[in-house]
């Protein structure tokens, strides 16, 4: 998704993303709020508590915020050939016997590299794959691992803290309750929900950092790791533990492949502005019909308009969308007759090209030079 006119973009799932960000500011406003003032009106030298506090929150709001609206390596389609290429490419790896195979990517059209894989949730293949975190709500890969790493470790960090802080702070209220439980629960409520809220959610944050710390020290992504691609070869991203540490984390981030975004929204607006443009033009230039037309009823004589045989009528569209004009044949019935009244009786071939207000008027003129010619044959 991209906001404010191409400038800034956003994973896929927006929805949980922001209820990520509701997990960390909201107990951390209520450790904030109830928890530290009363540990800083009891001890002075606690004022270090909120500040850290502040950090913590800054850091993995941060780094959680630039995970999901960074470009985690999307690759831009190819335009679909016309003959479908082979699925398996093998490509000799310079330097080394080794072959690499590369996978045709039947959505983007074109062949993969090793560590490039299409995602199903964002449907792009992405450079660098290593998952995709419905938390974040963005896929995970070379581009954003460093700032997911960084949001786990300071999101363990903090916990831990306030899982600590808060302990300690329930076991000073309750020996100001004379050990009595009930009555510390009910003076610090906010430090006991706190300290569960900490320890449910530390367990899986850690076991992940921790899985994140053993493949970045083995070179591995989340994706080879678990179809354990390279348990029986040699694994060449594979640099040792230090190195990869420092290609993981410090290394240099490469350049997004995504075009100009701000170039494509103000184009496909300047597109939008240019088709709407004819219908503008038609109505300064007075080309539109009007929106009512005025019929007007008169006594019906001998030749009535317009139903005289010398005399042709324009026909008004009633509707808007169509051409101002256009004018229609006679309406003579094509069989001539010496009663004047037949002879100007339309027919209903006649009645086939003429627009809706005006067949209707002459089905109801025929309808009355009929039953006038039916009335002078009964008098005869």
């Amino acid at each position: 998704k991209f906001h404010c006119s191409g400038k800034v973009m956003s994973g896929p799932e927006t929805t949980a993303f922001c209820v990520t960000i509701g997990l960390i500011t909201i107990p951390s406003a209520l450790f904030l709020g109830f928890v530290c003032p009363g540990l800083v009106h009891r001890n002075a030298g606690f004022m270090w508590v909120p500040l850290l506090t502040l950090v913590g929150v800054v850091t993995m709001v941060a780094s959680l915020t630039i995970c999901h609206a960074s470009d985690p390596g999307i690759i831009p389609r190819k335009p679909a050939p016309v003959k479908t290429p082979p699925k398996i490419r093998n490509i000799p790896i310079p330097g080394s016997n080794s072959i690499e195979r590369l996978r045709y990517c039947d959505t983007c059209h074109f062949y993969r590299s090793s560590r490039t894989h299409h995602c199903s949730d964002c449907n792009n293949c992405v450079e660098g794959f290593d998952h995709h975190c419905p938390w974040v709500g963005n896929c995970i890969a070379a581009r954003n691992y460093r700032y997911f790493f960084c949001f786990l470790l300071s999101t363990s960090l903090t916990l831990a803290m306030v899982f600590g802080i808060s302990c300690y702070y329930f076991i000073l209220i309750k020996d100001d309750s004379s050990n009595n439980l009930g009555e510390t629960i009910a003076n610090s409520p906010v430090a006991l929900g706190l300290m569960i809220y900490c320890g449910v959610v530390f367990l899986p944050v850690v076991c992940l950092l921790s899985y994140h710390i053993n493949i970045i020290s083995s070179g591995q992504t989340t994706k080879e790791e678990v179809k354990r691609i390279h348990e029986d070869s040699v694994n060449p991203y594979d640099h040792g533990c230090l190195l990869n540490w420092k290609y993981t984390l410090c290394g240099q981030r490469k350049p997004s492949l995504l075009p100009d975004l701000t170039e494509i929204v103000f184009r496909s607006s300047w597109c939008q502005d240019q088709e709407e443009e004819p219908s503008e033009n038609r109505s300064l230039m007075g080309s539109s019909p009007p929106d009512e037309v005025a019929i007007e009823m008169d006594v019906v004589g001998p030749s009535p308009p317009p139903y005289e045989t010398d005399h042709v009528t324009e026909e008004v569209s009633v509707s808007p969308l169509k051409s101002p004009t256009s004018s229609f044949p006679s309406l003579r019935s094509p069989t001539s007759s010496s009663n004047p009244v037949s002879d100007e009786a339309p027919t209903i071939l006649s009645l086939i090209h003429i627009s809706e207000p005006t067949r209707l008027l002459s089905i109801s003129y025929a309808v009355f030079c009929l039953k006038k010619k039916k009335k002078n044959n009964k008098k005869i």
